[in-house]
């Protein structure tokens, strides 16, 4: 979309790269880069090319980055290393310095070391950070990248110019927090959710799912009061706005969707409420299961091992057994399994899956996408030989081969066209009769 753009910011580092003078950290990082790949094995002049680039993201045509669906998927995964390594690997294609798109993830590696910063932009309040996947995908999928290749989470800030009159730099903690405060579990907010039936207890369940997506990329971001007021408010009912009979009515299932990512938020250790809560959350959604059935969604009927830990931990906390027993009937009559045996097939993929990817990470490096990218080659005018182009007449083969190509379609033309003038004469003469 913004070609011309990219251009001139290429341009900009090709000429500030080659001034050599005190602090010049284009340039350092230039050569810093080059050295580094040239020890990978890299040809001094394909190290010089790409030690030059700065500027990554997916290939030409593409927009299919899936550290959402990553995370949503969080029963298949104990290590946050997949979403580092899915961010390199579809974000590392360079672009500038002669490249456009092509596949260089050892160089967007370099160029990840030691970022201290990662920032986002945001003019709009049409979107947040909390309403949609892109924000935490890209900014707190690059951060895990960082952290990842570095060891070390970046400060995050958001270039928040939503009122022009007063632009600041917000911490995007900050950010997402006053999100969380004046929209999610604002009393006027969710009321206006209220009035809209289904669609707006599904905006309920899909924020809980996008502040999932911010802890799962970048834990130190969501604090764990965020998910006790999400809790309080749409399961306790703190404002008193008959959030059980709503969701009842409009949609039971983006209820049992919100209950189950506080779950496995607790299971996966992000969250750690007080004992009570967990089995007031588990209470709630076995409650609802009986009354409704199952919704069966990446983090429910599709995380066999949150579905073992609610039994388990249900039944360690004092939850009615008879209702545990109901829900586990509900759910294996639906994914036709036993939940004990799914959880620990889970668990070995996850086990062998991490495995794979910390190997690929620290060995030989993050996946390609395979998706190839472009060369910026000149493209000679049309009134202008080819290079190199090979020539017909120089081709005896190829010559004959085009002028039998050529008989072919003249022969089928004049088939056609005496067809098409017999059944002329036809329709006439019938006419004429």
């Amino acid at each position: 979309m913004f070609t011309d753009l990219t251009m001139l910011m290429d341009k900009a580092v090709q000429r500030v790269k080659e001034i050599e003078e005190a602090e010049n950290f284009v340039r350092d990082h230039y050569l810093q880069t080059r050295t580094a790949l040239i020890g990978m094995g890299y040809s001094e002049e394909d190290a010089e090319r790409r030690a030059g680039v700065r500027i990554f993201d997916e290939p030409p045509g593409s927009f299919n980055l899936n550290t959402a669906g990553i995370a949503a998927d969080s029963g298949t995964w104990d290590s946050d290393l997949g979403m580092a390594n899915e961010y390199i690997a579809k974000m590392g294609h360079g672009f500038g310095n002669g490249f456009w798109g092509e596949p260089m993830q050892d160089t967007f590696r370099l160029a990840l070391e030691g970022v201290e910063k990662v920032v986002h932009s945001s003019s709009t309040m049409l979107y947040g950070a909390l309403d949609n996947d892109d924000f935490f995908m890209y900014m707190g999928g690059l951060a895990s990248a960082v952290r990842a290749v570095d060891g070390t989470t970046p400060d995050m800030v958001v270039t928040n110019t939503r009122n022009p009159a007063n632009p600041e730099m917000t911490r995007i903690e900050r950010f997402i927090g006053g999100e969380l405060r004046t929209r999610y579990v604002n009393p006027q907010w969710i009321t206006g959710m209220q009035a809209e039936g289904y669609a707006g207890a599904r905006a309920m369940a899909e924020f809980t799912e996008y502040l999932w997506g911010w802890n799962a990329t970048v834990p130190d971001v969501i604090d764990e009061f965020m998910w006790q007021e999400t809790f309080e408010v749409y399961v306790q009912d703190r404002h008193e706005l008959d959030m059980q009979a709503f969701f009842d009515e409009a949609s039971p299932y983006a209820f049992q969707d919100m209950v189950a990512r506080m779950l496995e938020t607790v299971r996966k250790d992000y969250w750690q409420p007080e004992d009570n809560v967990v089995a007031e959350l588990i209470e709630s959604y076995a409650d609802s299961v009986a009354r409704h059935d199952i919704a069966c969604t990446a983090v429910s009927c599709g995380n066999a091992r949150l579905m073992e830990y609610v039994l388990d931990q249900g039944a360690a906390l004092g939850v009615d057994q008879a209702s545990l027993d109901n829900f586990r009937q509900a759910l294996e009559s639906v994914t036709l399994q036993d939940v004990r045996a799914a959880a620990e097939a889970m668990r070995e993929f996850a086990a062998n899956n991490d495995a794979l990817i910390d190997q690929m990470f620290n060995g030989t490096g993050a996946a390609t996408s395979g998706l190839d990218g472009f060369r910026m080659e000149p493209i000679p005018f049309q009134n202008q030989p080819l290079v190199n182009a090979p020539s017909l007449t120089s081709q005896p083969l190829t010559r004959s081969l085009a002028i039998l190509f050529q008989v072919l379609i003249v022969v089928t033309l004049v088939v056609w066209w005496l067809r098409h003038r017999r059944r002329a004469n036809v329709v006439i003469n019938n006419t004429g009769n």
